[in-house]
């Protein structure tokens, strides 16, 4: 990726060295995924376990084309653009509500 928006660094005491990726946050969930450096494209780097040994894999990246922002691959499944200022707009207006008819919003 050309501008990723942070540096993760991951310390197992199983592994000689750390694990080092570029990062980027999902603006629908917060989520934070790795993304291959250097990347002209975004490509996200999936950590898996096979046989006990850690393998990454890469898969194409997703992008809202609604807000133009990059988002994780279960909020690209979902199919729907509801960034996360959105969300916290309308748990903040729910709660202002259920205060408003004198009930505990949980």
């Amino acid at each position: 990726m050309r501008h990723p928006q942070g540096y993760l660094t991951i310390f197992d005491p199983d592994v000689i060295r750390p694990v080092e990726r570029d990062t980027v946050q999902c603006c629908h969930c917060q989520r934070i995924i790795a993304v291959k450096a250097g990347s002209g494209s975004t490509v996200y780097l999936l950590d898996t376990i096979v046989a006990g040994q850690p393998i990454t894999r890469e898969v194409p990246g997703a992008m809202c084309r609604l807000c133009m922002h990059p988002v994780c691959l279960a909020c690209e499944a979902k199919g729907r653009c509801i960034p996360f200022e959105a969300k916290l707009e309308l748990w903040e207006r729910k709660r202002a509500f259920y205060r408003g008819v004198g009930l505990e919003c949980t």
